[in-house]
């Protein structure tokens, strides 16, 4: 059965335990947490999913949030130890709280800074590709194997080129973006404990940008897609606009392999959040019977 959940980042809200309490009060069933929740400590942390136990929780890339800022980016050698510590620090989670998955971003060939992350990359020097994708799968494949014995599967997010990055149109840094280069990374997904977490709006972006047909990317990956993000843009930047009845998605995703739905949608307040939810509840079900 899947779940359909808005991502935290929805709402302009960092306490976990304020927040829930505001899900609670609107009859949400269920959360992904991301990162604008505020450190809070394991223990406490355990504590307020414990006492909203009636929800669906699901656990996000910098989720929980780390005392020191650090850039989670598995595919680049100056960051993928860090990547991996606190990939595994947040499968425990999981698997202490029954969360049966894990998503993180897929990473890129670049060192990028915290005020980095979400603006201009394009002045910063990559890595060579075929090396920076040795280290994302290295580094996914600990992940994964770790993951297993906690009974959590990873998913991994598809990353956004928008024309500030990828000006001349080539992707030079990005993993799981374009269809070529998606494609190297086929061995990934040939392990039993890895899927993918579609980012509609991401790939919206992407597909503009680098100039590649949705749906063959889509085709490609049909069976791996575990969870989705979803939200609207105008395919020039990730916007995190508000879905509606037309968006593109509804009739070309696999919903039946997907657990969970994400609402990323920003500057709504929680009855628009929940009219979303109800709306993606509806077209889902609705397009489900069509594919």
């Amino acid at each position: 059965m899947c779940n359909y959940v808005p991502s935290s980042t929805c709402f302009m809200i960092n306490n976990l335990k304020k927040l829930c309490s505001i899900l609670d009060q609107h009859n949400f069933n269920g959360i992904e947490l991301s990162a604008n929740i505020d450190y809070i400590e394991k223990d406490q942390l355990i504590e307020v999913i414990t006492k909203f136990q009636q929800m669906k929780f699901f656990i996000h890339n910098y989720f929980p949030k780390p005392i020191k800022s650090i850039v989670l980016n598995p595919a680049h050698h100056k960051t993928a130890l860090k990547t991996i510590r606190h990939a595994k620090m947040a499968i425990d989670l999981c698997n202490e709280c029954g969360i049966k998955q894990y998503s993180l971003h897929s990473g890129a060939a670049i060192n990028m800074s915290p005020h980095e992350l979400g603006n201009k990359q394009f002045h910063l020097k990559p890595i060579p590709m075929e090396e920076s994708r040795k280290i994302l799968l290295d580094s996914c494949f600990e992940i994964a194997e770790y993951a297993k014995q906690k009974n959590v599967e990873l998913l991994l997010e598809n990353n956004v080129a928008s024309k500030n990055n990828c000006p001349n149109g080539i992707n030079d840094r990005y993993h799981l973006t374009d269809i070529e280069e998606s494609y190297e990374l086929k061995p990934l997904f040939e392990h039993s404990n890895i899927g993918i977490l579609l980012d509609t709006g991401h790939l919206k972006v992407s597909a503009k940008t680098l100039n590649f047909d949705i749906k063959t990317f889509l085709m490609t990956f049909n069976d791996k897609i575990h969870a989705v993000h979803i939200s609207e843009n105008d395919a020039e930047s990730d916007q995190n606009l508000p879905i509606t009845e037309h968006s593109w998605f509804w009739n070309m995703i696999p919903w039946k392999n997907v657990d969970y739905v994400s609402l990323e949608v920003i500057g709504l307040n929680a009855s628009e959040l929940q009219h979303q939810i109800d709306l993606t509840n509806r077209m889902i079900k609705l397009n489900e019977r069509r594919l």
